[in-house]
């Protein structure tokens, strides 16, 4: 970090003053504040430059990311510069792959109590989408690597990217990631979505498969992805498990999923599971509703059926989640 950087407050100041400047002043100063200012300056300076469109300083973000490259756990410690400058180069289209490159590569391990964490996971995750963004020959490459990161943040990026990627030749990855499964349940969820978007009718079949493994956070991600996909051809099946479900864990998850489709069918279906079923199932019901409670309209059936209930237990669950009386 150069001898003359200003301290944080005076940067933030300066950078304050900036977004007031037309282009040509704001362009000025955010050059200066990300050759010299400390690691928070110049993450504000990039979203600054990401904000208003300023193409023209990819090369002070380049420069200023080679910066904080160097000592980086002292120059830039939780990676806030790096990330928030990779950011800027994605969305202002810069197609050099070389930051990106470096950041989806990059580990950063850093002192904490107790130990040592790495700060660099959402770099690599902003990083890996950067590349998607200038669809770089080696991408297939870089994103297998980041599906088996140590950090499941990172995979969840990759499984994301993939999705993002809009290719069939990332299928072959996600279903191999999903078939081999992840102590982390989202990461096997993110890969299922993906593999639904990326095709919807094979994807549809081998997320299905998945819905009736009889290891359970397997089945619960599948059910998750297919009320995340809100495909219409998700919700017979998905009413179907969530009746053959004894378990609590997986008729929750079910009707939780349902919800998450979003779509009038399975807002019928959650509605009447609520009017007719005893707790917890009518609890359940209820809170897998709540994707509804800006639709004004359905809001007031919700609250509706719960006033005619007169269930204490549902009336408290009612206003917790949905903030108003019952």
């Amino acid at each position: 970090m150069g001898s003359r950087a200003r301290p944080l407050e005076s940067a933030l100041a300066s950078l304050k003053r900036a977004q007031a400047e037309d282009d040509v002043g704001c362009r000025l100063l955010l050059a200066e504040s990300l050759a010299r200012d400390p690691a928070r300056a110049a993450a504000k300076a990039a979203e600054i430059a990401r904000a208003r469109g300023f193409e023209s300083l990819a090369a002070e973000l380049v420069s200023a990311f080679g910066r904080f490259m160097v000592r980086p756990e002292k120059s830039d410690p939780g990676c806030v510069a790096k990330t928030a400058i990779v950011e800027a180069l994605a969305r202002l289209g810069h197609d050099d792959p070389s930051v990106f490159l470096r950041g989806i590569r990059h580990v950063q391990q850093e002192p904490v109590y107790g130990g040592r964490v790495d700060t660099a996971v959402d770099l690599r995750g902003a990083s890996a989408f950067g590349l998607v963004a200038i669809g770089h020959p080696a991408v297939l490459y870089e994103l297998c690597d980041l599906l088996a990161d140590k950090q499941a943040p990172a995979r969840i990026c990759a499984a994301q990217a993939l999705a993002a990627l809009g290719s069939d030749d990332a299928v072959p990855l996600l279903r191999l990631r999903a078939l081999i499964g992840d102590a982390e349940p989202r990461v096997l969820t993110e890969c299922l979505i993906a593999l639904l978007k990326l095709q919807p009718a094979s994807g549809l079949s081998f997320v299905l498969k998945q819905l009736d493994s009889e290891e359970e956070p397997r089945a619960l991600a599948a059910a998750l992805a297919l009320g995340e996909s809100r495909l219409p051809e998700a919700f017979a099946p998905l009413v179907d498990w969530v009746g053959r479900s004894v378990h609590g864990e997986r008729r929750r998850t079910g009707l939780l999923a349902l919800g998450l489709l979003r779509r009038e069918e399975a807002f019928e279906h959650l509605l009447g599971l609520l009017e007719e079923s005893r707790p917890p199932t009518s609890i359940d019901a209820l809170q897998a509703l709540l994707p509804a409670r800006d639709n004004a309209p359905l809001r007031a059936r919700i609250q509706a059926v719960v006033e005619g209930r007169r269930e204490p237990r549902l009336s408290s669950e009612f206003r917790r989640l949905f903030g108003a009386r019952a």
